[in-house]
């Protein structure tokens, strides 16, 4: 990996996402999607501006940048709020997960009335899912 690239890269990363983090707030849009823009602008598939080429970079500045997402997200996570959420978010994942059970039933074509989880697990070895 070339370490002048990286640095080349990151720099063109940071000043994009500076300019666009200015545009987005003047705008009143969220930021984030500033930072979306910036990711497009900069990709190589956009031709019209200084762009990343090296795949490598790419992967690993996009690695950095989950890693920095995940970390901010966890200093903002909050377990008052999570308490306050808490009712309504057990309720919504139960449906959202028994929903997608249901469809992975229907998928395989299983009566869904009449199989168990051990008959689901069953059959998705032997088919060899």
């Amino acid at each position: 990996m070339n370490i002048e690239g990286l640095i080349g890269d990151l720099a063109l990363i940071l000043v994009l996402g500076a300019i666009s983090t200015i545009i987005f707030r003047k705008l009143k849009q969220p930021i984030v999607l500033g930072y979306i823009v910036a990711g497009f602008l900069v990709g190589p598939h956009f031709t019209y501006f200084p762009t990343i080429h090296n795949e490598d970079n790419i992967e690993f500045w996009a690695q950095i940048g989950i890693i920095v997402l995940l970390f901010s997200l966890g200093l903002e996570f909050s377990f008052k709020k999570l308490m306050n959420v808490g009712g309504s978010a057990i309720v919504h994942d139960g449906a959202w997960c028994g929903s997608g059970t249901r469809a992975r039933l229907q998928q395989h074509q299983l009566p869904v009335s009449r199989r168990n989880a051990l008959d689901v697990i069953d059959y998705n070895y032997n088919k060899g899912i």
